[in-house]
């Protein structure tokens, strides 16, 4: 029997797609499965699922949700005007911005965490985070590791910036770094010497993301 494919609560008249990440944890529990939805990249966590984040591989995730040029226009679902999901009412029509949760459909509250804004169903325990906040996280978990590790390192410019977008395609998409026509032409190449550093980097910060997901979304329900 298939699984229950709920609607994004960001994008009218979608329903978000399912992940299932490994074949089962201990106990006999089942594969982890998470909804996200393929048009905006917006990710729903409840309290019980991110608990077993930590017992996933990173990458597990990351290679199904792509990365994004550019923030997706979000529409309003009183006018449908496009607006900014981080503004709190529509430019064009005044409601407030507000999005009813995906399990229950009720409204949300929107909970201000670790300088995100994030929509929250207290009722079912689930977050929701956008695409962009997602990002946020992994840009800041990334520049973590690679301030870390770059301590006292002074390598040549072609080298850094291949390194840089090496490690942005590993978080991204993990399984392109065997394609290497495919991951960042010429720039990858001139990260070549550096890249068992940054293949481990980037293990490093996926993981880190993972723990914080989990932090932000026990700290709203702790």
């Amino acid at each position: 029997m298939s699984e229950t494919r709920w609607p994004c609560p960001v994008c009218l008249g979608v329903k978000m797609e399912k992940a299932s990440l490994g074949s089962g944890g201990r106990g006999g529990e089942g594969a982890l499965t998470l909804d996200h939805c393929a048009r905006c990249g917006g990710m729903w966590f409840e309290l019980g699922e991110v608990q077993r984040l930590r017992a996933e591989r990173p990458e597990s995730l990351w290679a199904r949700i792509p990365a994004r040029d550019e923030r997706h226009r979000a529409q309003c679902h009183t006018c449908r005007a496009f607006e900014d999901r981080d503004a709190p009412r529509c430019g064009a029509c005044g409601a407030k911005t507000r999005l009813n949760c995906p399990a229950c459909d009720t409204t949300m509250l929107q909970v201000r965490q670790s300088e995100l804004t994030l929509d929250v169903c207290k009722r079912c325990k689930g977050v929701w985070f956008d695409h962009h906040e997602l990002e946020a996280i992994w840009a800041l978990e990334r520049d973590r590791v690679v301030a870390r590790r770059g301590k006292g390192a002074s390598p040549a410019r072609g080298a850094e910036t291949g390194s840089e977008v090496l490690l942005e395609t590993l978080f991204w998409a993990p399984d392109l770094v065997f394609v290497g026509a495919h991951v960042a032409g010429h720039a990858v190449a001139a990260a070549a010497q550096a890249a068992p550093a940054v293949l481990e980097a980037a293990g490093e910060a996926a993981a880190s993301v993972f723990e914080a997901i989990v932090e932000i979304v026990a700290g709203i329900f702790g």
